[in-house]
Parts: C-alpha cells; sequence; structure tokens
C-alpha cells in the first residue's frame, strides 16, 4: 500500500489517497483506491503557531481500477516508477490532481 497527496476541491475535498494492491491475474492487476479528506488548522499565534492536521477516518470515496490490456502495455513502456504511474491511473480516475 502506498498514499498520494490530492489537490482537494471544493466539490471534491481529499486530501490523500491510498491505493492497494487487491488482486492480481495474468497481464494484470487490480487496485483499490481510497480517498480522504484532512482537515488542516492553525494553533496558537506568532512564533508558538502550530500547523495540525487530521484525517477523517472514513473514506470518501473508494474505487477499484484494473491496470489490464492496453494500460498494461502503457505501463510496462513508461519510465515512470510503478508508483508514479499506478498513482496517477487512480488520481485521474478519480477525478483528482496531484497535490
Amino acid at each position: 500500500m502506498f498514499e498520494i497527496k490530492a489537490k482537494a476541491t471544493k466539490d471534491l475535498p481529499i486530501s490523500v489517497v491510498q491505493v492497494q494492491l487487491v488482486g492480481a491475474h495474468e497481464f494484470g492487476m487490480t487496485f483499490e483506491a481510497t480517498g480522504f479528506e484532512v482537515k488542516t488548522w492553525t494553533e496558537g499565534e506568532g512564533e508558538e503557531a502550530q500547523t495540525l492536521s487530521k484525517r477523517n477516518p472514513v473514506p470518501m470515496l473508494s474505487q477499484r481500477l484494473n491496470l489490464a490490456g492496453e494500460t498494461w502495455d502503457k505501463w510496462k513502456k513508461s519510465t515512470k516508477s510503478d508508483k508514479e504511474f499506478i498513482g496517477g491511473m487512480c488520481l485521474n480516475e478519480m477525478g483528482l490532481k496531484k497535490g
């Protein structure tokens, strides 16, 4: 499993996407991408100010993605790392951009 930071939007306030391999077959893999909202706030003032954040434990969006066929071929030819390619595919399918 790995995580990707995403740019939250007004319509989709997802800041973190967890990607996990949930299945594999010949020339293909299935991933579960789960998006979470992360609330960030500042406590204190001046030099004592601290930025804190807390992840909402309830996923806002969960989606299964299949890496097979044409996408498998693109992945094998890509110069990106596995994490970059698969993470980018998940963000794209979820309608998110990398944060």
